[in-house]
């Protein structure tokens, strides 16, 4: 790796990301249907084969988090693959958003996230078996797919509080929708009780991290992929880095062929606060960890998806749309020396 690459300061970080601060000034032209069916869509944020995508939680700032307006932020920022936020998919086919349950690393075990509905309204919300028609999912899905963005994985959190009924409309619309699996919050329980479901409809339970493995009672991914196959990961670097203050490309070695996606950040290390921080301005080997996925990219069982999780402050005078522009070109930049 060279010196380049270990030396990419916040200046040059928003130098590169300069061109980026007019996107939702051109993000209206997006609207036009013929604007986006015409666009080249070829490897959209792709760089060495390391697809750079985002979370579209990334976009929480903006003001409509309907999947037409979130679509216009992805393409504004230049990105070509998203974590979808499960939400997004529901209010698209006028449902109420599935129950969240908050980080079981962070918040408390199985404590509901304010923006989500209340656990005695789960039943209620979910409609009967049959009832759903999940071509509408996936004329959602088709519609990102033409204009160049690929949903690979849904942010649902499936959990095992849910019912039966719950945890197959889940991953029912995962399969509708061409995603590759859900994502949640590590929990054994979880792992036991979803995995059948997983499995059941060939979909990936994919494990997300927070904090976890700082506590004392952390026994390491394995705890979680022993119940089965389709239990993979989402590794959030930047937060396995906050925490334990560990080099995240060592558990990405370790467990690449269980990867399935990592979550990109950069923080401090515990020693400093393990802060969210503007990419180049915090202590996350991010460099470092772009080299190894791109110098691995292309062989089996190494992850190729990287995904932008803004969680920085936005500055003053800017958006997510921008910052998370900023972020992808930090990153190109990295790749691509």
């Amino acid at each position: 790796m060279s010196s380049h690459k270990n030396n990419i300061s916040r200046a040059d970080f928003l130098k590169i990301g300069a061109a980026a601060a007019g996107a939702m000034t051109v993000a209206p032209l997006f609207t036009s249907c013929n604007a986006i069916r015409n666009r080249n869509n070829d490897n959209r944020s792709n760089f060495k084969g390391v697809q750079m995508g985002a979370i579209t939680y990334s976009f929480r700032d903006m003001p409509s988090s309907t999947a037409g307006d979130t679509l216009l932020y992805t393409l504004g920022a230049g990105i070509g693959a998203v974590e979808l936020m499960g939400g997004v998919a529901e209010s698209h086919v006028n449902r109420p958003p599935m129950p969240q349950n908050a980080p079981h690393g962070s918040r408390g075990k199985g404590r509901i996230a304010p923006h989500s509905i209340r656990q005695e309204e789960m039943r209620m919300t979910t409609p009967p078996t049959g009832y759903l028609d999940y071509d509408a999912y996936a004329r959602l899905a088709e519609l990102y797919r033409r204009a160049g963005v690929d949903i690979h994985i849904i942010k649902y959190s499936p959990s095992e509080t849910m019912t039966d009924e719950q945890l197959d409309h889940i991953f029912s619309v995962c399969r509708a929708m061409g995603a590759v699996g859900v994502t949640t919050e590590l929990n054994e329980e979880t792992a036991q009780r979803v995995a059948p479901f997983a499995e059941k409809y060939d979909c990936y339970l994919i494990f997300h991290n927070h904090f976890q493995a700082a506590k004392r009672s952390w026994r390491g991914y394995d705890t979680y992929l022993k119940y089965s196959d389709k239990i993979m990961i989402n590794f959030d670097a930047g937060h396995y880095f906050g925490c334990t203050g560990n080099n995240p490309c060592d558990i990405v070695r370790e467990y690449h062929d269980r990867i399935v996606s990592i979550h990109v950040k950069d923080k401090t290390s515990p020693r400093h606060g393990n802060r969210n921080m503007p990419w180049g301005e915090g202590e996350t080997p991010l460099p470092q960890l772009f080299d190894l996925i791109a110098s691995n990219a292309g062989k089996k069982g190494w992850p190729v998806y990287c995904d932008i999780e803004l969680e920085y402050p936005i500055p003053k005078g800017s958006t997510s749309v921008e910052e998370v522009a900023r972020c992808l070109e930090y990153a190109r930049t990295c790749i691509m020396g």
